[in-house]
């Protein structure tokens, strides 16, 4: 199996495909798993890579107490030296878009970035800044209750509220999306939990607005609003950025409705020339 020491973890990775590196970041309530259409997709033109976060999947535990989103970066950074990637497209979906945009403040050393399902990594506008302040508290009273509780019975109880107020297509549109989804959060151990949980309670010191390559910015139909309106603001900080909505899919828009995820995707590489004769050669 392919793994690779990278810093104090065990990176467990897989690589399909040849031609421009074209990397996946997965979210917080899954692994790399979850980006089968796209590897199906994307290899015959791309040489793609996927991997699993640290405490995910494949991939070994942390012994650090406290994950960031700048440690999560440098962990994407270290597997890319180490499997001799420069300059890669960098996808990420949730949690993984958020990597995706420390990966390129801290390291612009990228071609292009999609960011889908996600948020901005810092609050840059009034509403954003008390969003945020409320969202801690919020936060912080989950964190008690799965440690009273316990993780899996925490994990069913809030299926249970998400789908009783909001709709499991919220969430996706596919039942074995959200039995995945479930599966992934019960089997992190409780200190992977819990470091998920309190990296969303510390703040970042990264400068949003330096991300200068082309974005991407991908939306799902059955998102809450607010998603939509933060893919706008997103553009509107990031001027070589476009948004894209997804018809008739959730938070999992990649597998909700994978043909048109992907050609948002083509369709965004096509304008930099990243295809040629549905075939990529080069970055012209």
């Amino acid at each position: 199996m392919p793994y690779v020491k990278t810093d104090d973890i065990v990176t467990y990775y897989e690589v399909y495909g040849e031609g421009y590196p074209l990397v996946f970041i997965h979210g917080g309530w899954s692994d790399h798993e979850i980006w089968r259409p796209q590897i199906k997709y994307f290899s015959s033109s791309y040489e793609i890579i996927v991997y699993d976060l640290r405490g995910y999947g494949k991939t070994s535990e942390s012994g650090i107490k406290k994950h960031s989103l700048e440690l999560l970066a440098d962990d994407l950074k270290a597997l890319l030296e180490a499997l001799s990637i420069e300059k890669p497209i960098i996808c990420g979906r949730s949690l993984g878009g958020l990597i995706a945009q420390a990966y390129a403040i801290k390291y612009p050393d990228l071609k292009a970035l999609i960011l889908a399902n996600t948020s901005p990594i810092t609050p840059f506008s009034f509403s954003d800044k008390i969003r945020r302040r409320l969202e801690k508290p919020i936060i912080l009273a989950n964190t008690g209750i799965a440690h009273l509780i316990g993780v899996k019975r925490f994990v069913n109880l809030g299926f249970k509220v998400i789908k009783m107020f909001h709709g499991e297509k919220r969430i996706s549109v596919k039942k074995d999306v959200l039995k995945h989804v479930q599966e992934t959060l019960i089997n992190l151990s409780e200190d992977e939990f819990f470091k998920l949980f309190n990296m969303f309670l510390t703040s970042t010191s990264l400068d949003f607005s330096e991300i200068k390559v082309p974005t991407l910015i991908i939306v799902g139909e059955f998102e809450p609003k607010v998603a939509l309106k933060q893919a706008e603001k997103i553009k509107r900080v990031l001027r070589n950025s476009s948004v894209a909505i997804i018809s008739k899919a959730g938070h999992f828009s990649n597998v909700d409705n994978p043909k048109e995820f992907n050609e948002v995707i083509v369709n965004f590489l096509k304008q930099l020339r990243f295809f040629k004769s549905q075939k990529i050669l080069k970055f012209i």
